[in-house]
């Protein structure tokens, strides 16, 4: 009898450890589901209730180091409004004293489970990662018994696998934060403001935001009136991309200052980015001189293209083409082929230039491509360029909602009708 009693003990404890892990696996896997903060501290005490007890809380520390209550969950939602009330440590009530100084000791670095009976019996354990404290998980009792020993194990689980979670959210959050100031830098602060012709633009980040994309526009005034417009695609993205994508803005406008020639600047551009190597980091420009055309009223395009895709012109009478002879990319080959073509912009017509993140844009096998941008931009004519950028940035994202996998960047001149 006694062999069976222990074979019995044995496989319920068996049991009992195969359910804890399966719930920890599955614990893992909702918890690493979002790099977002406040989703996955919003998740945490919905995976403790009621399993591990009848309410969770979780604190996360101010900068200046004071808890905060993120976020909680009771067994019965009715009591979740008087639960925040009494787990508010910022309230002042002594009730939260024993507590609040629990919780305090752990986000200094105490390591130890800390149980406290005001305002309610439970728990507090820290959440750690790195060796950082992120936050403190506080778990009330159960209906019928306090914690086990066990249950405190398991909640020391879920405490490190939350923290893990938290950590990786916010240092993503960081990332992207820093990528969105990076990329910005990357773009002029304010296209140029002037009678008779309007500029307009977008840049639209591919997939999470987390990585700086190569994508890049630039208008800046020339010597001798008129502007000089750009738009352009470094490959790769990050750092590197970033860092290459700077290059050749900065001396885009330089080599352009010196020479004043499209086609002699990005030859010289050809030759400064071999000389920085690594050919994987090439990069496709579409570059013009505008100039004010007399006695027309328009603007004259002097137009050269290496490896970026053909511009649109709209025409304000109806019509959309395609123009610009291809060129050779940047980077790659010592000799480059460029073309500089000339176009006419008449008044209310819109030249309208953009990256391969437009044309390449995908639902499923098939691509956004360079018909539907024409048949996009024929029903743009006429339209400010502000509300050109905008109808084709919202045609290209409903062609396809799902995540972008490319940058999008767009850059419309206009001239305007006397």
């Amino acid at each position: 009898i006694a062999l069976a009693v222990e074979s019995e003990w044995l496989r319920g404890t068996e049991r009992r450890r195969q359910t804890w892990l399966s719930y920890l696996a599955d614990t893992s896997e909702l918890l690493g589901q979002s790099l977002d903060v406040g989703l996955t501290v919003t998740v945490i005490p919905h995976v403790a209730v009621p399993r591990l007890g009848q309410w969770c809380a979780v604190y996360l520390p101010e900068p200046s180091g004071q808890p905060r209550l993120a976020a909680l969950s009771h067994a019965d939602e009715r009591a979740v409004s008087e639960l925040r009330e009494a787990l508010d440590l910022g309230s002042g009530r002594a009730s939260t004293d024993q507590l609040r100084s629990r919780v305090l000791e752990l986000l200094r670095g105490a390591t130890t489970p800390a149980s406290f009976s005001s305002p309610t019996d439970g728990i507090a354990l820290p959440m750690t990662s790195a060796g950082r404290p992120v936050g403190v998980l506080a778990v009330g009792r159960r209906v019928e018994r306090t914690h086990s020993p066990e249950d405190v194990t398991i909640i020391a689980d879920i405490a490190r696998r939350a923290a893990l979670a938290i950590d990786n959210a916010q240092r993503a959050e960081q990332h992207s934060a820093t990528s969105r100031a990076l990329q910005q830098a990357l773009l002029p602060r304010a296209l140029p403001s002037t009678a008779g012709i309007e500029f307009a633009a977008a840049y639209v980040p591919g997939g999470a935001l987390t990585e700086v994309g190569g994508d890049f526009y630039d208008v800046v005034p020339v010597a001798g009136g008129g502007w000089l417009a750009a738009i352009g695609d470094v490959c790769g993205k990050g750092a590197r991309a970033a860092s290459r994508t700077s290059l050749v803005r900065d001396v885009l406008r330089v080599l352009f200052r010196d020479r004043g020639s499209l086609v002699s600047t990005i030859s010289s551009l050809n030759e400064v980015m071999l000389e920085a190597g690594d050919p994987a980091q090439f990069c496709t420009l579409a570059a013009a001189t505008i100039s004010r055309s007399t006695p027309s009223g328009g603007l004259t395009a002097e137009l050269v293209l290496a490896g970026h895709p053909q511009p649109v012109l709209l025409h304000a009478g109806g019509g959309v083409e395609l123009v610009g002879r291809f060129g050779t990319a940047i980077g790659l080959v010592d000799r480059i082929e460029l073309t500089r073509t000339a176009h006419t912009v008449s008044p209310g017509d819109t030249l309208l230039f953009y990256t391969d993140g437009v044309t390449e844009r995908r639902r499923g096998n098939d691509q956004f491509g360079s018909e539907r941008l024409l048949e996009v931009a024929g029903g743009c004519t006429g339209m400010s360029a502000e509300r050109t950028v905008s109808a084709v940035r919202t045609a290209v994202e409903a062609f396809s909602p799902d995540e972008r996998y490319d940058d999008i960047a767009l850059l419309a001149i206009r001239a305007d009708v006397g």
